[in-house]
């Protein structure tokens, strides 16, 4: 049960580093899904690691085409073949708007989202992962902090008594994937409603 990062070159960019994908691993490790990072320069080696994840039957598929995605236009048909053929629902990660895919190459398989948060890769993928883990089990929440990210995760415990994928927001922000028919209470919120007691 795996979740797969295809991920193309950012030179522009710092690196992301060994311990941030690491902290990236265990946070899907704790929800029982292993994480693969598949670095691609090149445009084949993109549209080569897009079928590999249909070969793995990735449970999930996070595309970071990076400096590829202008390339991706000069042979369109094996790009949009590779994203039709995943096999699970998949999530657009950028650190620029200039880097998403054109529209022409999603013929049928629209990604579940396209998240970007402009000069910041970093939160991109933490939000996508968020998603990603999220979509692929559902259950009650139980509020846990994970270490090394700086986010607050909802780990939901499944009724069968495992656990089911976190949701992320950054502290004191709206959590952005969180079911909206959930109801929530404010800090303000509950006080008020001690001192009514």
């Amino acid at each position: 049960m795996s979740i797969v990062i295809v991920q193309g070159a950012h030179p522009d960019s710092a690196p992301l580093g060994a311990e941030f994908y690491a902290g990236l691993r265990r946070l899907a490790a704790q929800m029982g899904r292993r994480l693969e990072v598949r670095p691609c320069a090149s445009l084949r080696e993109f549209v080569a690691q897009l079928r590999a994840a249909r070969t793995r039957r990735a449970e999930f598929v996070l595309i970071d085409p990076g400096e590829l995605a202008p390339q991706t236009l000069a042979e369109p048909d094996a790009v949009r073949q590779a994203l039709d053929d995943l096999p699970s629902a998949y999530i657009e990660v950028h650190d620029r708007s200039a880097t998403t895919l054109d529209e022409r190459l999603r013929a049928h398989a629209l990604p579940m989202a396209t998240i970007v948060i402009n000069g910041d890769l970093a939160a991109s993928y933490r939000i996508a992962l968020g998603i990603a883990l999220r979509r692929l089990g559902r259950g009650r929440s139980v509020l846990t902090t994970i270490p090394g990210i700086g986010l607050r995760a909802a780990t939901s415990v499944a009724p069968h008594g495992g656990t089911a994928p976190p949701e992320l927001a950054c502290p004191g922000t709206p959590d952005p994937v969180r079911d909206t028919a959930t109801p929530r209470s404010t800090p303000a919120t509950a006080r008020t409603a001690t001192r009514r007691r």
